[in-house]
């Protein structure tokens, strides 16, 4: 259940458009504040290999090949 908070929020609209899961959009969101993969595993308690996986299925389901055009990604949910 999204908030109303989270309509505003440009990466959990940008979430929700390309259709990441749940654990997707954590290690998404720790991406867009521009964390790395070792940070996000501590974080969540993965392997890095594992973050690892999830961000290349990000990218894939993004259409994204860089953290660069992933952040792009999101200042676009912004202006839409």
């Amino acid at each position: 259940m999204q908030s109303e908070g989270d309509a505003e929020d440009p990466v959990a609209l940008a979430a929700e458009r390309y259709g990441l899961s749940k654990r997707e959009t954590e290690v998404f969101e720790m991406l867009a504040r521009g964390r790395n993969a070792k940070y996000i595993g501590e974080r969540l308690y993965i392997s890095e290999h594992t973050v690892r996986s999830h961000i290349y299925r990000i990218y894939q389901k993004m259409d994204v090949h860089s953290q660069q055009e992933l952040l792009d990604a999101i200042d676009n949910e912004k202006r839409l």
